[in-house]
């Protein structure tokens, strides 16, 4: 136990970026289809984000298709003040939903066993 009482900063450290790590590394952007099914008003996604014809990027939330336009709310506003904005589907470039990711996934559930490897390594190897 002396030896993290000794590398108390190491340890915050590692597990800060630990904790950053667990935040997103489970999840990533994939690109889906822009089809009015996968976005009528009983299958639209909680949030996507759309990447417009001129390069922006946009977070949205709720995103349904009406007629030939994406409308949503914006994301992050409250019901009290949400405000619905629209797009015509043919300035959207493509559409992007988070879905897990498996592959960073498992790199991280490695990552953190060879972590705990290395910690439990150093502890035993400690000089009391």
């Amino acid at each position: 136990m002396s030896l993290f009482r000794k590398q108390v900063g190491l340890v915050r450290v590692v597990a800060a970026v630990l904790g950053g790590m667990l935040l997103g590394g489970c999840t990533a952007w994939h690109t889906t289809a822009l089809e009015p099914e996968r976005f009528s008003g009983e299958q639209s996604p909680e949030h996507a984000r759309l990447i417009l014809r001129d390069g922006r990027r946009v977070l949205v939330s709720h995103p349904t298709m009406v007629g030939d336009s994406m409308v949503w709310t914006e994301a992050g506003s409250t019901p009290a003040d949400a405000m619905r904005r629209a797009w015509p589907v043919t300035g959207i470039r493509r559409v992007e939903l988070r879905r897990v990711d498996l592959f960073e996934t498992g790199a991280l559930l490695l990552g953190a066993a060879v972590l705990v490897a290395v910690i439990a390594g150093a502890k035993s190897n400690a000089v009391y």
